[in-house]
């Protein structure tokens, strides 16, 4: 009897713990705590935002947060913001944040806004694509490796699982 009683016990164990997980996997997208593989689908035009991070003027010190950003379809002319993360010294480059392909991304992306710690974009997200795009930080006069995340102009209002 006392045999059934755990047994009937392992579930909840299971979805505490899948419960648990989840929402420490979301707090990480959210506070950028999670590496280059992390995805984020924003429903919010305030919550469309990439945090890079910078430990070294390397390959491996530089990280964007989430990777993959996701705009869900029915939001239009949403401002992403990238916030720039790093010790003294360290500023986005003059064009720290562009498209690698201009001609596919002119007619999504508009105005942007740059300063040496943010960028802005505006989305206009009226057609569904990936937009692969280069973040250029430098340490005082010299260029770091570029990091390449992309934004994803969601065709679907679905979270993403």
């Amino acid at each position: 009897m006392k045999n059934r009683a755990l047994y009937s016990l392992i579930p909840l164990a299971v979805l505490f713990g899948c419960s648990h997980f989840h929402r420490d996997s979301d707090d990480a997208k959210e506070s950028g705590t999670k590496g280059s593989a992390s995805s984020y689908k924003c429903f919010e035009k305030e919550k469309c935002r990439v945090t890079v991070v910078v430990t070294a003027c390397s390959a491996a010190g530089i990280t964007a947060s989430p990777y993959t950003l996701k705009v869900t379809r029915r939001l239009r002319d949403v401002p992403i913001v990238w916030t720039l993360k790093a010790p003294a010294g360290f500023s986005f480059a003059a064009d720290g944040v562009h498209f690698k392909n201009k001609e596919m991304a002119s007619k999504q992306f508009a105005s942007p806004k740059a300063s040496s710690h943010e960028f802005v974009w505006e989305d206009a997200n009226t057609a569904p694509g990936r937009f692969p795009y280069n973040v250029r930080v430098r340490q005082g006069a010299t260029d770091c490796p570029i990091l390449d995340p992309i934004i994803v102009n969601d065709d679907t209002d679905q979270p993403s699982p």
